[in-house]
């Protein structure tokens, strides 16, 4: 750990007095600003229709699955149903983060 410390101390002391000798910024780095690439607003576009009918299929599937998990219920067996419930819920956490994850890494 002190060899690390004496290092980066001598590397920021050369290059400090690099900088006040040639007056050009030596480890100047640069932070800018996140853009979306031209002609994304398409891309996005299309992931957003793509989200909502994902969305709309597993809203059906829900309502299916309950449905056949009441009838199923009434015949005494109630697991077929439920099963279908619980993927279409977890369909819609997979896409719900899918999305916001493609939204994330595009800056949008």
């Amino acid at each position: 750990m002190q060899v690390t410390q004496t290092i980066t101390d001598h590397v920021i002391h050369w290059t400090a007095q690099a900088e006040a000798q040639t007056g050009v910024r030596i480890l100047a780095l640069q932070n800018p600003a996140p853009q979306a690439p031209p002609g994304s607003e398409k891309f996005m576009t299309l992931i957003g229709l793509g989200k909502w009918i994902a969305m709309i299929i597993c809203v059906f599937a829900m309502i299916l699955g309950a449905a056949l998990w009441a009838i199923h219920a009434r015949r005494g067996d109630d697991s077929d149903g439920i099963n279908k419930v619980g993927i279409a819920l977890i369909a819609v956490i997979i896409i719900s983060f899918a999305a916001s994850v493609v939204g994330w890494l595009g800056g949008f």
